[in-house]
């Protein structure tokens, strides 16, 4: 990766730094401070995943120098020490070490770091963590996450994955970028689950519990999980309205899923089709094509992947 850095009478435009997953971004920001802007940025990858942290000793701020919303791209990030306000179109938010951070990476925003601060951060879109737009961005309205194992499981990740990304293997660090990609999906899907919930019918968060609960069943058709909760299949149907899938499209998308997550685990011998068949889809013709369908990779493309 490299950093451009270009001082303006209102401060140094730093650029390139979000690597090149996010290459078509004009990534430009722009930092007031006293700190050695070049080497306070380091990117590291991890697998597919790319990153970067940033490290100042003074008190600094930090703002996108365009910001026009058009981009699908997500900033994840986290502060692992220091200080800081963040200002968005959401509001304002005072951040402390550990917390985590997802917004539009084109949406205007403003940082204030109040002294030495490490902040670390990755740029996702919606197809690289096989989940809709719209729960990406549910996930970005909230701007700080709250605190959950997944969380945290999340912040020791993106605080170990620059130093680990000079010492492990390919293969290791695939698992590395994998496993944070897993607990970003996790923390979208709890916070989906949150949303179904509140809203007025608060019976879709049952059902979604219920349906997570019971996928390896090989029959979780909708007449099933309607007769099992006790309702008529026109009521299911209606409450499905309020979400973004049918009943039957989010089964096989929970499926799909927890298949991807399972295959960089399962051994080099365990096949494709077990894999799939351990998660009710017994049809191998079908799940390779809702795979590539969801993922964009063939199910073999996908384990090759993340195990090279």
């Amino acid at each position: 990766m490299t950093v451009v850095v270009e001082d303006t009478e209102a401060g140094s435009v730093v650029s390139g730094y979000l690597g090149a997953p996010s290459s078509a971004l004009d990534d430009g920001i722009l930092v007031t401070g006293d700190s050695d802007l070049v080497t306070g940025f380091s990117s590291w990858r991890t697998g597919t995943l790319i990153g970067c942290d940033v490290e100042f000793d003074t008190r600094s701020t930090v703002r996108p120098r365009s910001g026009d919303g058009t981009s699908d791209v997500f900033i994840v990030g986290t502060l692992l020490s220091g200080s800081a306000t963040f200002v968005s179109t959401e509001g304002s938010n005072a951040i402390a070490p550990s917390s985590v951070l997802v917004y539009p990476a084109m949406v205007p925003f403003y940082f204030e770091f109040e002294g030495p601060f490490h902040y670390s951060l990755i740029t996702v879109t919606a197809a690289e963590l096989g989940v809709t737009s719209r729960a990406l961005q549910r996930l970005a309205g909230r701007v700080q996450i709250q605190d959950s194992p997944f969380s945290a499981a999340l912040v020791g990740i993106l605080g170990s994955a620059r130093p680990a990304s000079g010492t492990l293997g390919d293969s290791a660090l695939a698992s590395v970028g994998e496993s944070a990609m897993h607990m970003l999906r996790q923390i979208v899907a709890l916070s989906d689950h949150d949303h179904f919930a509140a809203r007025s019918d608060h019976r879709i968060g049952r059902v979604l519990e219920w349906i997570d609960e019971h996928l390896t069943a090989p029959d979780l058709t909708p007449d099933v999980v309607a007769a099992e909760l006790h309702m008529s299949l026109r009521q299911l149907h209606r409450l499905f309205g309020a979400t973004d899938f049918t009943c039957g499209q989010y089964v096989l998308d929970r499926r799909l899923q927890r298949i991807r997550d399972d295959i960089p685990r399962a051994g080099a011998d365990v096949s494709l089709t077990e894999i799939a068949a351990r998660w009710g889809v017994l049809d191998a013709s079908h799940f390779s094509k809702a795979f590539r369908r969801r993922f964009g990779l063939s199910p073999r493309e996908y384990r090759r992947l993340v195990q090279r």
